[in-house]
């Protein structure tokens, strides 16, 4: 069954931190705290480029993503065709991220795709591996107005990928808000107080 995506008013998100809205952002930052404890120093030179870390902050992120994902959906692991490192990388984040991520409502399978395939393929994220064509990728989330996540904050910077999450020593979090304008993907006003926007 296809998913669906909840359609909400942007202007409904732009709204004044509250009691409550701090309370979530108390909650979320004290989160992402405690996951960088645990990812400091003990990142083995062989892990995926988008690390267990990440996926973790990934999944809480998505609970301020709008429109929300709902039902079944797909996480492209984008790699470049052709070669093998990028293959293996995209292989090895898949295999990271296992059964899924479970948010809300949503399920969200990761499937390794060559960049060349992205435009023929359904998704509602896009995680570039490494070495992966970013001009192609940014072409395929823009298409499919998707979410692209990525742990090179460099492609953030550049406008071809939408959201950073760098956590080796530190958990960082970085929008281009151009990007999300771009993929009509936008977020809830809590989280936008705590990330770096470009």
């Amino acid at each position: 069954m296809p998913h669906t995506r909840e359609r909400t008013d942007p202007r409904a998100q732009q709204v004044s931190p509250s009691a409550g809205t701090t309370r979530i952002v108390f909650a979320f930052v004290l989160g992402l705290a405690l996951l960088a404890g645990i990812a400091y120093g003990q990142t083995p030179p062989s892990a995926p480029s988008f690390t267990a870390t990440d996926i973790k902050v990934l999944n809480k992120l998505l609970t301020f993503v709008r429109p929300a994902v709902k039902g079944d959906g797909i996480i492209a692991i984008a790699y470049r065709p052709g070669n093998a490192a990028s293959k293996a990388d995209a292989e090895a984040i898949a295999a990271t991220i296992g059964h899924g991520i479970m948010t809300g409502t949503a399920h969200l399978r990761p499937v390794p795709v060559p960049a060349n395939r992205l435009m023929a393929g359904e998704f509602d994220i896009i995680i570039p591996a490494d070495r992966a064509p970013m001009q192609e990728v940014a072409a395929a989330w823009a298409s499919h107005h998707a979410l692209c996540v990525t742990s090179q904050v460099a492609r953030v910077r550049a406008g071809t990928c939408t959201l950073g999450i760098a956590s080796r020593q530190r958990v960082t979090i970085v929008l281009n808000t151009k990007a999300a304008r771009r993929a009509r993907v936008d977020f809830a006003a809590a989280l936008l107080l705590m990330i770096e926007e470009v």
